[in-house]
Order: structure tokens, then sequence, then C-alpha cells
């Protein structure tokens, strides 16, 4: 057996010895949340999101200011 075959072998077993998944230190906790958002506001939530409402939100910022981490003004977005 060649070198680079035992050095990946062991690399792998290794690995897998420190990072599989043990049942053992699983911690269940058995909790009653409250329910914060009622099942209608559930339903808008998670219903597609339209062209319009994206396209309001764009509008009603500040062109001046930033919508994200990318440092485009919303200028940007409402001009382009």
């Amino acid at each position: 057996m060649n070198e680079a075959l035992q050095i990946q072998q062991l690399f792998v077993h290794d690995f897998t010895t420190q990072f599989k998944y043990s049942h053992t230190n699983a911690t269940h906790i058995k909790i009653k949340l409250p329910t914060m958002v009622s099942g209608e506001d559930n339903d808008i939530l998670l219903r597609p999101i339209q062209d319009q409402e994206v396209k309001d939100a764009i509008f009603h910022v500040d062109k001046y200011k930033t919508l994200g981490l990318d440092d485009f003004g919303a200028a940007f977005f409402q001009d382009y």
C-alpha cells in the first residue's frame, strides 16, 4: 500500500470518528410554546411575494439609504 493512500485512509477515519453524530448526547425538551402568529397571519406570510409589493417597498425607502450590505443605495434600485 502506498503512503498517499494510507494518509487518505487515516484522514477519512479520523474525520468520521470526530464528526459522527451521536444520539447519546441529544437533549429532548418538551415545552408547549404559545402561538404567536395566527393562522390567518401565517397564510399571509407564506403567500408568494407580488412584484408590486417589492416595488412599493423599494420606492418607500429614501434614495440615499442602503438596503443591504452591498452598499447600493435605494436610488440604484429605484432608477434601474
